[in-house]
C-alpha cells in the first residue's frame, strides 16, 4: 500500500480546516484532515489524499506558507484514517480504570442515581 498521507508541521493557529484543503486542493482529491494542537504551541494537520500521486505534489508545497506561517510538510506511513494512536492508548488505560472498580463498590457508587426520576 503506497503511503497517502502527509504531517503538516507548524500550523497557523488562524488556520482551519477549510484554509488546509484550499492550500492542498490542487496536490489532488482530499480523502480526510484531521487538525490537532502540539503540546500547545502550534498545531499539525495530517492530509490524506485519494490517490498517492497528490502526497509529491503535496511533498513540494514544503516551506510555503498557510495562512501566515511556513509549514514544514513530510510524509506518513502506514497512516489510517481516524485512527489516532495516542487517542487509542487513553482509551486503553481508561478501560483498564473502569474494569479495575470492584463490583461490590459498584451499587454504592450509583445509588444517588436510583432516586432520580426519568421525566421522559
Amino acid at each position: 500500500m503506497q503511503t497517502r498521507t502527509v504531517e503538516v508541521k507548524n500550523v497557523s493557529d488562524l488556520a482551519s480546516e477549510r484554509e488546509v484543503h484550499e492550500f492542498f486542493s490542487f496536490s489532488g482529491e482530499i480523502e480526510n484532515i484531521r487538525i490537532q494542537r502540539d503540546n500547545g504551541q502550534s498545531k499539525t494537520a495530517i492530509v490524506t489524499f485519494k490517490d498517492p500521486k497528490a502526497l509529491e505534489i503535496a511533498l513540494l508545497l514544503s516551506g510555503a506558507t498557510i495562512v501566515d506561517q511556513i509549514v514544514s510538510i513530510t510524509p506518513v506511513e502506514n497512516y489510517v484514517p481516524g485512527h489516532d494512536p495516542q487517542f487509542m492508548q487513553e482509551v486503553r488505560n481508561m478501560d483498564i480504570a473502569i474494569h479495575s472498580v470492584p463490583s461490590e463498590d459498584v451499587p454504592s457508587n450509583f445509588e444517588p442515581f436510583r432516586q432520580r426520576k426519568c421525566l421522559c
